[in-house]
């Protein structure tokens, strides 16, 4: 029983870790270099279509590892493409 509980815990943290990188690649690939308004909305759309397969692949494996991890790439990627926008003044309320 242990055995099969560190394992299911190791699979998790490779199922997130994976989706992190994931995120990181594209949004280091579409955003930072251009710093425009065109590379942060593909960037929100690759986050978009990002989470619906964690979420699609967590309902139909029921496994709540990959739901997990698509909320948490949906609030990180959200709140850095907002930050990001805001600060270096692509959006219309920006400085």
């Amino acid at each position: 029983m242990e055995q099969e509980n560190k394992k299911w815990f190791n699979d998790g943290f490779a199922i997130v870790g994976l989706n992190l990188g994931v995120f990181s690649v594209y949004s280091l690939v579409l955003v930072y270099p251009g710093r425009n308004i065109v590379g942060g909305m593909l960037d929100i759309i690759f986050l978009l279509i990002h989470f619906l397969i964690c979420v699609t692949f967590g309902s139909t494996g029921k496994r709540w590892v990959w739901i997990l991890s698509g909320f948490i790439i949906l609030t990180i990627g959200f709140s850095i493409c907002g930050n990001y926008d805001y600060v270096h003044g692509d959006m219309p309320n920006g400085k």
